[in-house]
This record gives structure tokens, sequence and C-alpha cells, in this order.
């Protein structure tokens, strides 16, 4: 959910993003659309009501309408599509969210009595060129959703397979007599895991003959861009997968995707002639939407008011700037939070003999203004939504120490193997996805088969089958991300206590001695390499904290990231340096 372009985490306006920023773009293609007798349909694929405090001060204050829905009815909108995140909040906040919005909601494999607005799909009746037509639109969600959001859903709503919807949903489309099938698949191109694939089935949707084009979501990922070449059936030029129309713009408002559709009519009704799907943003000059940002005002003055609050003062300066290359302080301490939320709940069970590690990672690592930077000593609540930017419960896993290598084996895919001039960070990793155990010691080798190595607890190897608590959200220890080294066996305790929460009684206590422990891991390539990193521009006042990889900034990206030269050395140089 981004209706401005306004970071909340900074306290000010961000440079691009959000709908308002968007609202020239569409209106500009409806008209060349509309010009050239053409029609222009306007969909939403979902995680809309979630992913930054003004959504979660939504839910706070439901006697106030839904600035996000007031904004697609202005738009216009003609369907929505649900995600996993639309679930964060609980079935009744996605109701109340429902009931004002204007267009059809959909999504084909939820069901839920406490969602009657959702529907399972839609027929838009429009005209094209003097003739009737019927655009069907189905929607899905990743499965797993029944997992991340068991706390909200368990008993109150069902998940069905996403590809068994999708042929429920085809059927019934075409007995209603839909000329297309347009499907907003809440998922995107996966990787080469077995989880991943399961999570992300573009490739299996675009496999129906009856659906005729997808716009992607959930995973980040932009399509058609570079990065996706020499994929079988992938054409990053058309922006088509086995020659369906497929496109998923960046998150958070930052463009649009546009799927050109050439129909005509035949014989057998109307079909396709040519098909190309684009990515297109805002050009530097366009102002965002007066209307739109009239109607987010009194929900975003409430939350800025609110997070404007501090919460701990005689905080150690911390930041997350260079948080996939070394631990950051941002992440000790939520270690550190993790970790004392649990201890007293295990103190008095048996769970109390085993070792307590934290898992952690960095959800603001990926744009020029995504990162955490406390330099006076107090943090205010803007800080705490930035460092728990979703409702994540803490909750336990058990599990043996070839468990817990094979889950750093897998996050440790971010790193790619190091070549001189080359990215050290993979472009197709999320970088959420990248886990810190806290409580260990451990080196990574970027780019091996098996990048985990010299794994320690108290200075001592690991035996495999020596086991330990993990403190984590539900979101990991529910599967999350794709991750296969454990499942719902291993979840131990369940708590009810949300992040967000516990950070802040933390930061009350003042107790902020853990912040500078040694940090858990080190890169020690197997060779020496110069590489490239893209950073904040604001991380260029900090080069000092990583003065062992002889930084060197050489570009600004056409993201608006510094990119960095870095020395890596491999194993023996240079030591652990702690803050």
């Amino acid at each position: 959910m981004q209706l401005s372009g306004y970071n909340y985490v900074h306290g000010r306006a961000a440079d691009s993003g959000g709908l308002a920023g968007l609202c020239s773009l569409i209106n500009r293609q409806r008209r060349q659309i509309q010009d050239r007798g053409g029609l222009c349909l306007l969909f939403d694929n979902g995680d809309t009501v979630q992913g930054n405090a003004l959504a979660e001060m939504c839910i706070h204050h439901p006697e106030l309408p839904h600035p996000m829905a007031q904004a697609m009815n202005y738009l216009g909108y003609d369907a929505l599509g649900l995600g996993n995140h639309d679930l964060d909040f609980g079935i009744a906040a996605l109701d109340r969210f429902c009931r004002e919005c204007q267009m059809p909601v959909i999504s084909s494999n939820l069901s839920a009595k406490g969602l009657p607005l959702v529907a399972p799909h839609a027929i838009l009746e429009r005209r094209l060129a003097n003739h009737p037509i019927k655009i069907g639109v189905l929607s899905t969600m990743p499965r797993q959703t029944a997992s991340w959001n068991r706390h909200h859903l368990e008993g109150q709503a069902q998940l069905e397979p996403p590809l068994q919807a999708v042929r429920r949903a085809i059927a019934a489309l075409k007995s209603g007599g839909a000329d297309l099938i347009i499907a907003l698949a809440h998922c995107g191109i996966a990787r080469s895991d077995k989880r991943d694939i399961q999570e992300n089935q573009i490739e299996d949707l675009v496999a129906f003959p009856a659906i005729d084009a997808v716009i992607a979501g959930h995973s980040h990922q932009r399509f058609p861009a570079p990065g996706f070449e020499g994929r079988t059936g992938i054409d990053t030029q058309k922006g088509t997968i086995n020659g369906r129309p497929v496109a998923q713009p960046a998150p958070y408002g930052a463009e649009l995707a546009i799927l050109d559709l050439t129909l005509g009519r035949s014989a057998q009704g109307w079909c396709i002639y040519t098909a190309k799907a684009r990515l297109e943003q805002p050009t530097p000059l366009a102002r965002d939407n007066p209307d739109i940002l009239k109607i987010s005002a009194p929900m975003h003055n409430i939350t800025c008011g609110f997070l404007a609050q501090p919460v701990a003062g005689s905080v150690p300066a911390i930041n997350s700037f260079f948080s996939t290359l070394r631990p950051s302080k941002v992440q000790a301490l939520l270690a550190d939070v993790r970790r004392k939320a649990i201890q007293p709940l295990v103190r008095d069970t048996d769970l109390a003999q085993l070792p307590l590690l934290a898992a952690t990672c960095d959800y603001l690592a990926d744009g020029p203004e995504n990162y955490i930077n406390v330099e006076n000593g107090w943090i205010e609540r803007r800080h705490i939504t930035g460092m728990t930017p979703f409702s994540d419960q803490i909750w336990v896993l058990r599990l043996r120490a070839a468990q817990i290598q094979q889950w750093l084996d897998w996050g440790a895919g971010l790193f790619a193997r190091p070549q001189n001039g080359a990215p050290l960070i993979c472009k197709d990793f999320p970088l959420h996805n990248f886990d810190t155990l806290h409580g260990l010691q451990y080196e990574i080798i970027p780019g091996d088969a098996q990048p985990a190595r010299n794994l320690r607890w108290q200075g001592r190897p690991l035996d495999p089958d020596q086991e330990f608590l993990v403190a984590t959200t539900h979101y990991r220890a529910s599967g999350g991300g794709g991750i296969t080294a454990f499942d719902d066996r291993h979840i131990v305790l369940r708590t009810e206590l949300v992040l967000e929460r516990a950070l802040t009684d933390f930061l009350a206590a003042g107790d902020f001695s853990q912040i500078n422990d040694p940090h858990p891991w080190r890169l020690t390539p197997r060779q020496a390499a110069c590489v490239t990193y893209d950073a904040p521009p604001a991380a260029l006042a900090h080069l000092d904290e990583i003065a062992d990889f002889r930084p060197k900034r050489i570009s600004t990206t056409s993201t608006g990231m510094a990119r960095l030269q870095l020395q890596l050395a491999p194993k023996g140089a240079p030591p652990y340096i702690t803050p």
C-alpha cells in the first residue's frame, strides 16, 4: 500500500512511488487508448492494504474511510485481486475494506464466510469498436498463505491450490461467455528450488490455453526486465512467457505495468492478434495527483503524528546501510528482542536446556531510501515501523544443526561467486530471504555450493545432531520465502506477541548491551576479487564501517543507488571488525 511518494520511515517526501504519482501516467494511457478507439482496463494485483505505517494506522481507525479504497474508487479501477499480505490484519479488517470498494474484489482460491464480497471470479462487460466484449478476470494467491497467516485464517477461511482453483474459474468464466481471460496472479517467476516453484507459479499459469494475459506479483521481481534472458519460453523483449503476455511492475507504486493487446473479430469471436507487455515509470516532472493527496491527508496526518513520537533515548548509533555485507546493529537489536521475548516463556520447560538463537533479516535493503539510520540517540516510532514493517508474531523452532546448515546455505544464495567487476549480490534473489542466525559464528563463501562454513557455537564446532531453539517470525517459521530446511513439525512455540510490540517494550526498558555483540558471520571468498556493491547514497558518509573492504564509489545506478567497488580477500584477512 503506497498512496503517495512519502517515506514514513524517514519522515519525508520520497523522490518517487505511490498511486498519486502514477495518476498522470494512468490518465495519459487511458487518453491515448481511447483516442485510438480502444478499451483500457485498470487492475491491482494484491497486497493493497498492507505495506507501510499508513496501512497499519487504517486498522486502528476503522471509523474513518479507508484512503486506499477511496483512491481506487476515484481512479475507477476495474477489478482488484487479493494478495497474501491483504490478510495480515485479519478477516474482519479486510471485509471492512472490501465494503468500501466499488470494483469487484477477487480471489479464486480463497473462501471465507467473513468475506462475502470477495468473488472467485468476475466478468467485465464492456464495448470495443462498438461491439460487446466480456473480459473474464480470475485471481490467485500462494497456497502457503494458509500457513503464513494461520493465526488469522485457521477455522475462518480455506485456501486451495491455485492451479486447481484456476481450472474451476476458467470453466465458470467460459460458461459465462468470457471472450478473454485475464489472470491477476499474486505470484512471481520461480527460481529452481522446489518450494519456490510451489509458491511462484506463473510458468504453470501461462500453460493454461484459456488464459490470455497475466499480471504477476508477490515476488517483487520486475518483468519484463533484464535477468531472465536465456530461460526457456521467456521473451524479455516482448514481455511474454510461453507466448503469453506477462507483466509485473516494481512494488510500492513505482511504475505501471502495461499489457498491449491487439484484438480482432473472427467467426469464432474475439481473438488476439498481437500482445506485448512493458513497464513504464512516471516522468521525473510528474506531480502527485492533488485529489489522491486530499483523500489520503486525514490518515496521513494521523500517521505522521504517531510516528514522530519518541520511544527511547540514549540508544547507540545504529544503521542498516551494509546489512547484506555484514550483520548490522539493527539486526543485533532485533535478535536480542526476539531472545528476550522467548526466554521467560521457555524458562520452566524442557526447552530451556537448548541454546536459544535468533534469526533476523533486513526488509529495508532494496532501494536508495530503504534503510534505518539512528544517529542522535533517539528512536522514534518511525524507526520501529521501518524495522518491523509486517505484523509478524514471534515463533520458535526446534532444529538440529544439520537443518540450520541447510537454512544458512539457502539464504547465502544471495551472494554470487566473486568475479572482478561483477556484482556481489545476485539480482534475482530476494534480499529479505537472507537470514542471519545470531548466537552462532560462521563464515560465508560467496557462490559456493555449500556457502555456510565453519559453524560454531560458543567457539565449538557444531555436531550435526546438536539441537537449538531459534526465535524467528511466524512467516519464516511457516516456510515463508521458500525455505525447505524445516516444516510445521519443528514449530515448538507459537506466541501472539507481535514483533513491533516486543521491540517497543524492549526499547522502553533501555538495555542495549547486546547491540555491540561480535558479528555472527563474515565473508571469506576462496580468492581475492574486486566486486561491485550497491548501497543507499546516505551510506557514503559511513564507509569507515566497511573500511576493511576498501570501498570506493564508482557510479550511481539508474535506481539512485551508490555503486561501490569492494575488495574481497580470502580467509585470513581482513579480521573481524567489532563496532
